[in-house]
Parts: structure tokens; C-alpha cells; sequence
């Protein structure tokens, strides 16, 4: 159970504060090259995330569109990942129309994955969304999961597990997926799940585990690690690059934006070329841009940055910058000045939420799944039942668990009559779940069945050919005993109804924390009935 931790109140902010921490993030960390961890106070900082959640919360959704009259209004610039690189995005301000002027949404990527203690980059684009909330919009990437965090040592940046926690919630309401006009804008890929317009609406901020079912998580990992890849023949397949996600092939990506009614799909991640950009197909409707440069990369060595912008029309084009044509402190002091003249357009909210999540002494996790947790995950919501001394699987069950996790990915399908039955090699000693009330009993049932009984037994029914799971209906079973066929055995007289709900309330125990209400089946259909 989580710890209640006294709620520690964040500062309130007012314009003349954050216009104070926008110029001091362009003088002392761009222009000195001072890391803000060092000079920033802390107080001010978090204070800068709480608010910056409190908006996001209550202003843009996981899902979002932007019209065409919008798109009309003001020009729109699409940013791939800037991996921490402040040069770049102060070049990127100045070089473009500044809000209220034009709309910049960022693809994600905030962070430096060798080193993630640059996050003047980051605070610099809170602060911006905070100032003009209307006109930028923060699109999470891969970097910012809880994972990923952890593999770069993002978590270890401060001493301070209130700035860590404070950041880590912010991830987690970031918005995912946006349609802009004709184009569909996303971190890193497509999934499977992404039927309509409607398959982010059950996300509820902040993304926890206990909200969200096998599918939701799955839809989140695609988005946030798919590969597109030319040379697969088919919808999907499991990455062969990360541990986790999907790659998608032509196909997909066609039913994908059909679905959506866009013409080109615009990652913010996975291109390392010397352009920054990259098409993916051949018939270059899925594009690549990484805009920023991490320290460890020469991409844009010589000042090239990628950025692409769209118009109502469905035109887009791509857009770099090399040099400034003015000094830093011209444009710095010009930018600041700028500011004195545009109102405040965000209210600062009286209580803090963010303060309250982290006063609840939740902790982050990780929300995303990967291949080896996706394989257990299903595994467990297979409902297996003790046929003596090894466990059993309904087949129709397990094609539908592994057919409503993969829908389109035919690696993990089970065909043949051959399989009908997946007896597990292992002792139910060796179950590693939890001890099941059969143990007491297995060694009086082992002396009533013989080898040939076993046999017998290890076809496709429990007790009557039935699967022994929760929510099934006992006591109706009983008053309607099924027709067991001549050639099966007399079962046992010592399995009888009590013991059959005791085998019941273990399988409860074990399946329904790893189930949704999608999956929380009856009962299957008598396979004699499939055809009535």
C-alpha cells in the first residue's frame, strides 16, 4: 500500500517569474553554457513542471486535431527529436515565426541519452508552453518512459527524488498522437490497435498500470518504439531492433492512414542521417525527422537543423538553418523585450496536483511491455486448469488471447489440430504462480489413474470436457449436468462440486489482478454448438 507523505505545496508562479526563468535559461545555460541543475533553484523548477502538468492536464489530450482553418491561421512546424540540444532550439526560435505567430509541436525526445543531465532544453519548452500554451504542443517520446529513464541515468541526475518524481509524472501526461490537416503526427509508429479516432479515449492522466488493459499498454509501446520497415511483407511483426514494439510494413501504414484520412505519416524519432530526415517507403508517405543533435552524434555538425512545415493546402516542406545572421545577446534581448508586450494566457491553479500525486508516495512504472513481458503477461491470462500432474490450456482461449494482443501479427498464432491441447512440462509443484489447493489431494488422485487414464485426461475437458475457470456457473452446471462422451473416463467421485469451486477460487486468485473486463469471459461456447 502506498505511503502517505506529508503534501509539500509547490510555489505559485506569475509572468513576470517565467519570463525571469526564460531569459535566465537563454543567458546562463545557452549563452554560458551553465547547466541549469546548477544555477536554477530547485523550488522554482519543480514548480515549473506542477504547472506545466497542471496545463496539459486540462489543455491538450492524448489525442488531438488540428483543422484546416487552423492550419490557415498561423504557420505550423513539425520538430523531430532535439535530444537535449538547446543550440538547436534557440536557432529554431529565432530563425521562425515566434508564437503567437505560428504553432510549433515537438515530436518527442527531450533528453540526451548520453548525457541526461542536459535538460535546459526541456525547461526552456515548459516555460514556452506555459508562456504561450495555444501555439506549443509536447508529443512524448521513447525517452520519456520510465525505462528509458532508468537506462540513461536519467533518475540519477539529482539528489532531489521530488525533481525525479516531478519529471516522471510530467511524461506521463504528454499527449501521443496528432492529426494535423493530411498528416499524422507521431513519435515513432503505428500500431495495430489504432482502428479510429477514438482508440486513445479510455487513456486517463496520469497513465498508470492499474488503468490500463493488455491492449492499452500495447498500443502505447507501438507508438512510442514502432519501426517502420520497408522490407517486411506483412501488417506487423515484433521489432527485431528493440526488446520491445512492433515493426510495420507498407500495408500497415496504408490501412493506418486510410483510417485516419491523412496522407503522410512524420516520426520524430530513428533517423541518424546527415540530413536529419528520412522517407521510409519508397512511396515516401512516412517521413523521419531528428531535428537536435545529442553530444555524442555528428549529425549537424555544420549547423544543419531539420524541422518540416505544413499548410492547410497539404503542402509540407522541410526547412534547416545553419548560421545566426545576428548576435546572440541582439536576439536574446529582443526575445525578452517581446515578451513584456504578450499577456499572460494561462491561469495558475490554486492546488497542485502533481503535489498531491507525489504527497500519495506513488512511485513510477513502467507502462510500456515488452516482448518477454508481453509473453508472460498473456500467458497468465491463459486459463489453465490441473489435469493430474500437468497443466493444460484451452486452445480456443489461448488463439483468442494471442489473437487479441497480435491481431495482425501472424508470428504469434497457434494453428494445426495437432495443438489443440499445450501440455505445460512441469510439475504443478513447479507452477510459479501461487499453491494451489489440488497439492493436498494429487497424490490420492495420482493412485487412481493409471497411465491410459492420464492419457485420457490430457485431451480437451476437466472433470466433463470443460475448462474450470472464473465466473463459470456451477451450480447451473449441476442442475444441467453435461453429456459425457461413452469413451471417456468415469472421473473420480472425490471431485466433486465443493472441490470444483475450491479449483475455482485459486484460478480467481491467479487470473483476475492480469485481467481486464474485456477479457473476463463466462464461458466459451460448446464447440458442438459453434455451427447452431
Amino acid at each position: 500500500m502506498d505511503q502517505q507523505q506529508p503534501e509539500q505545496g509547490c510555489n505559485r508562479f506569475n509572468r513576470q517569474t517565467l519570463d525571469f526563468l526564460i531569459g535566465s535559461i537563454l543567458k546562463k545555460s545557452f549563452c554560458n553554457q551553465i547547466s541549469a541543475l546548477l544555477w536554477m533553484n530547485r523550488e522554482h523548477m519543480i514548480a515549473l513542471i506542477h504547472h506545466a502538468i497542471a496545463y496539459i492536464d486540462s489543455g491538450d489530450r492524448m489525442y488531438f486535431v488540428v483543422s484546416d482553418d487552423t492550419l490557415a491561421e498561423r504557420s505550423v512546424y513539425l520538430v523531430g527529436s532535439i535530444d537535449g540540444d538547446l543550440i538547436y532550439l534557440v536557432t529554431l526560435l529565432k530563425q521562425y515565426k515566434m508564437p503567437p505567430n505560428s504553432y510549433f509541436i515537438f515530436l518527442g525526445d527531450y533528453l540526451d541519452s548520453f548525457n541526461p543531465k542536459r535538460i535546459d532544453a526541456l525547461l526552456l519548452l515548459l516555460c514556452l508552453k506555459l508562456r504561450f500554451p495555444h501555439h506549443i504542443c509536447l508529443f512524448r517520446g521513447h525517452f520519456e518512459t520510465y525505462e528509458m529513464c532508468k537506462a540513461i541515468g536519467f533518475d540519477r541526475i539529482s539528489e532531489d527524488q521530488r525533481l525525479i518524481q516531478s519529471f516522471l509524472l510530467l511524461f506521463e501526461y504528454l499527449p501521443l498522437v496528432g492529426v494535423l490537416g493530411k498528416f499524422l503526427c507521431i513519435h515513432a509508429g503505428i500500431s495495430p490497435f489504432m482502428s479510429d479516432n477514438t482508440f486513445l479515449n479510455h487513456f486517463v492522466k496520469p497513465i498508470e498500470i492499474k488503468r490500463m488493459n493488455a491492449r492499452e499498454r500495447c498500443l502505447l509501446t507501438d507508438i512510442l518504439y514502432g519501426i517502420p520497415d520497408k522490407d517486411l511483407n506483412k501488417l506487423f511483426a515484433p521489432s527485431n531492433i528493440y526488446p520491445i514494439g512492433n515493426r510495420f510494413g507498407l500495408r500497415a501504414l496504408d490501412q493506418v492512414l486510410d483510417k485516419f484520412n491523412c496522407m503522410l505519416l512524420i516520426r520524430g524519432c530513428g533517423c541518424r542521417e546527415s540530413s536529419g530526415v528520412k522517407f521510409d517507403f519508397e512511396n515516401k508517405k512516412c517521413i523521419s525527422i531528428v531535428s537536435g543533435c545529442s553530444i555524442k552524434h555528428i549529425n549537424h555538425a555544420n549547423g544543419e537543423y531539420t524541422l518540416l512545415s505544413i499548410s492547410a493546402n497539404n503542402a509540407w516542406n522541410l526547412l534547416s538553418h545553419y548560421t545566426f545572421t545576428i548576435s546572440i545577446k541582439s536576439f536574446i534581448d529582443r526575445f525578452i523585450r517581446s515578451l513584456r508586450n504578450i499577456p499572460n494566457q494561462y491561469d495558475y491553479p490554486e492546488r497542485c496536483k502533481a503535489c498531491q500525486w507525489i504527497a500519495q508516495g506513488k512511485q513510477p512504472e513502467n507502462v510500456t511491455i515488452s516482448h518477454t513481458l508481453l509473453k508472460t503477461f498473456a500467458e497468465e491470462m491463459l486459463y489453465p486448469c490441473k489435469l493430474h500432474d500437468y497443466f493444460s490450456i484451452d486452445p480456443r482461449i489461448e488463439q483468442y488471447m494471442y489473437s487479441e494482443l497480435f491481431p495482425s501479427c501472424q508470428d504469434f498464432y497457434y494453428h494445426g489440430s495437432n495443438q489443440l491441447i499445450q501440455a505445460f512440462p512441469y510439475s504443478i509443484d513447479e507452477y510459479p504462480l501461487m499453491k494451489p489447493p489440488m497439492l493436498a489431494r494429487n497424490g490420492r488422485i495420482s493412485r487412481l489413474n493409471d497411465a491410459s487414464m492420464r492419457d485420457e485426461l490430457n485431451m480437451s475437458h476437466v472433470y466433463s470436457n470443460r475448462i474450470i475457470r472464473p465466473g463459470y456457473d456451477l451450480e447451473q452446471e449441476e442442475e444441467q449436468p453435461r453429456r459425457i462422451p461413452s469413451q471417456q473416463i468415469q472421473q473420480p467421485q472425490e471431485n466433486n462440486l465443493q472441490y470444483l469451486r475450491q479449483c475455482q477460487q485459486w484460478l480467481q486468485n491467479i487470473v483476475k489482478p492480469y485481467l481486464s473486463n474485456k477479457y473476463r469471459v463466462e464461458r466459451l461456447h460448446d464447440e458442438n454448438n459453434d455451427n447452431e
